[in-house]
């Protein structure tokens, strides 16, 4: 991969800075399915609204969601579907950490087995 330019990788660490919270990502998690209204997202999450505003306002800042307007209903998506891609590959990379721990895990309950069985 080539490396960023300094202005790309400011605007790079702005995009993970707003999608570093829990609720952020749960909110992307429902959100990669399909459009939701804020009631919707509020209900599935069992958020409050205040609390769930804030966190949406953050992703709209950093044009990950957008919004329309239906009445006094409003409802919420995500800008570019690859964002399901991101929240998959985050997965994929937080799943080989947790196995790579596993293993370590692993080797340290069977070292432990057998210094037991030679006392």
């Amino acid at each position: 991969m080539a490396l960023s330019t300094p202005a790309i990788a400011v605007a790079k660490a702005a995009l993970f800075r707003a999608l570093a919270h829990p609720t952020r990502i749960r909110v992307l998690e429902v959100l990669v399915d399909g459009e939701q209204s804020v009631g919707a997202l509020a209900e599935v999450l069992d958020l409050d609204l205040p609390q769930l505003s804030q966190q949406l306002a953050v992703l709209r800042k950093a044009h990950v969601l957008t919004t329309r307007r239906e009445g006094s209903t409003v409802f919420y998506r995500v800008v570019d579907p690859r964002m399901s891609q991101l929240l998959v590959t985050a997965k994929q990379l937080l799943a080989t950490e947790l196995r790579g721990g596993q293993q370590m895990l692993d080797t340290l309950d069977a070292y432990l087995v057998d210094s037991r069985s030679k006392n």
